[in-house]
């Protein structure tokens, strides 16, 4: 039986062109929410949630990730440089030499969690499947998320089964952590791919499973929008 994730894969490599001129200068995961880079919010839940270890893929404005992440004492922390951009999938399976064997959590670097403790629901939700999945999905209500233009990825069964919402009410959106597993994930090839490619071939082998959040709010930070309404919210007036 597979042991429970002690490492974080924090995605970093995106190019954020939905953020316009804040980009232009700066990686997204280095815009400041609540006078704290957005990749510091993550790191910070990664170890709330007992993670012992992080890594960083990077692509855009690599040194200057490097030399913010230089910064952080308080986790080892590895960089998984990108001379290409790998998208979510290609960019995880180039990371695995520095991730290891055990399965790990993924998280993205552009989403503000409102509540404590987030990810709590997803590592004891994988205490119990994890022998028999090869990845497991954070989904939030529609209704919990702030400045996300989307109408929701997946429907959720109430056991645990998903499959893709395609415009149906009452959809769960992707909350931007899954838990999946390295042995899986080094089945697949190398190069440039997709989480959601990948996800919709473990939904047609039965090897993927969801669960709910708890409640709260999750606010997406991939747009000045988003931006602005993240820093309202920690920095109300």
């Amino acid at each position: 039986m597979s042991s429970p994730p002690r490492t974080a894969l924090i995605l970093g490599a995106g190019l954020g062109t939905r953020m316009g001129l804040l980009t232009k200068n700066a990686p997204k995961p280095l815009l400041a929410v609540g006078g704290k880079a957005l990749l510091d919010h993550a790191i910070d839940r990664s170890i709330e949630a007992g993670m012992e270890r992080v890594v960083v893929n990077v692509h855009a404005h690599a040194e200057m990730m490097r030399s913010h992440l230089a910064r952080r004492a308080d986790i080892p922390v590895s960089i998984a440089v990108e001379c290409e951009l790998l998208e979510t999938g290609g960019g995880a399976r180039n990371a695995l030499p520095l991730i290891g064997s055990e399965p790990f959590l993924v998280l993205n670097s552009d989403a503000i969690w409102t509540e404590a403790n987030p990810l709590a629901p997803l590592l004891d939700a994988w205490t119990a499947v994890r022998s028999r999945l090869d990845a497991l999905l954070l989904l939030l209500p529609l209704q919990q998320c702030e400045s996300h233009r989307g109408t929701g990825d997946f429907l959720l069964g109430t056991d645990g089964s998903i499959r893709r919402a395609n415009g149906t009410p009452g959809a769960f959106v992707y909350s931007g952590a899954q838990i999946i597993s390295s042995n899986a994930l080094a089945q697949m090839p190398r190069g440039v791919w997709s989480f959601n490619r990948w996800w919709d071939e473990l939904v047609a082998t039965d090897r993927i499973r969801g669960v709910s959040g708890q409640p709260g709010r999750w606010i997406d930070v991939g747009t000045p929008e988003g931006l602005a309404n993240a820093n309202g919210y920690l920095h109300p007036e």
